[in-house]
Parts: structure tokens; C-alpha cells; sequence
């Protein structure tokens, strides 16, 4: 019980861990009750173990918003939230509230494709193909340059031999 003593002197702290993070709450009940009816070290392992839990479940299960601006303010909040709040014409904030990595990224890529409407594999994929008809076109291009450039030296050769048989034979 003695080991417990700060724990007990936390109890004060239950309403800040409420308003702030629910789950930090969660680790701190099971850390006390786990230190209550397993003892010390026993409790500490198995809160342990629940944060590790927490965190997968944190990762795993992020929060994915489209924010807008507040009118004539530098504010901007949850579109779906508030409804005073509208998005920028041409522009789409996508807020995430967990960090990016491999192991959540189909997640993240498939919320930002709900979310936001936008394909971006099929965006890419109209780029390509623009971008590969722009290459076709200017190598045609190129090809009748380079045609016209000769039609234009076999002329000028022709009217320059016609000129020097005509000096020839007088």
C-alpha cells in the first residue's frame, strides 16, 4: 500500500485525464487497478500492455477530416462539424490526426479518397496519357519539320543545278 501512496494523490487528476484524452484515463484506471489487485509490478506490466493496445487502436482507428474556414477569419474546422464553416473554391484540406506509416496507409489512402472525392491513381493515370499524346504529337511534328526541311533542300538543290545549266549552255 505504501507503493500506492502516489496513486492515491492522483485521484485529483481523474477530471483533467476525463476533459483531455479518454483513453490516457483508460491507462491510468487499469494501471491503478491492475497496482491495486496484482501488486506493483504486476499492475505496471499489465498497463503496459494496455497502452501498447491503445496505440495499435489509435493507429488503426485515426480520425480523417475535410476542414473549411471560418467567414473573414484564419480559423478553419471540421466541414461536417460546423456549419457555418465553408471550404475554399478549388482547395481540399484533408487533415489526419495520426502519424502516417506502412502499416496504415491503405487506411489513410482510402480515407482521402472518400473523403475528398478524388482518385488519385486516376488522376495520374490521365496525366500519363495526356503527357504520352503530347510526345506522339510533338515527334509528328518533328517528323514533318524535318520533311518540310528536306522538300525545301531538294528545291533549293534543283533551282540551284537548273541555275548552273543555264549558265553552262549559253
Amino acid at each position: 500500500m505504501v507503493n500506492l501512496k502516489g496513486m492515491f494523490k492522483q485521484f485529483g487528476d481523474i477530471v483533467h485525464f476525463w476533459r483531455t484524452s479518454k483513453i490516457e484515463l483508460a491507462i491510468w484506471i487499469v494501471a491503478f487497478l491492475g497496482s491495486v489487485f496484482l501488486g506493483l509490478d504486476y499492475g505496471l506490466l499489465t498497463a503496459v500492455g494496455f497502452a501498447l493496445v491503445t496505440i495499435v487502436y489509435r493507429t488503426q482507428s485515426p480520425q480523417y477530416r475535410i476542414l473549411g474556414q471560418i467567414h473573414d477569419t484564419d480559423i478553419y474546422c471540421d466541414v461536417e462539424e460546423y456549419e457555418e464553416v465553408k471550404e475554399c473554391p478549388g482547395i481540399k484540406i484533408f487533415q489526419a490526426n495520426s502519424s502516417l506509416y506502412f502499416a496504415n496507409s491503405d487506411l489513410y489512402v482510402r480515407a482521402l479518397k472518400k473523403k475528398t472525392g478524388v482518385n488519385a491513381c486516376v488522376i495520374l493515370a490521365t496525366r500519363k496519357k495526356a503527357q504520352k499524346r503530347h510526345v506522339k504529337e510533338l515527334k509528328q511534328l518533328h517528323k514533318r519539320e524535318k520533311k518540310a526541311v528536306l522538300k525545301l533542300v531538294s528545291v533549293a538543290d534543283f533551282s540551284l543545278a537548273t541555275v548552273k545549266k543555264s549558265r553552262i549552255s549559253p
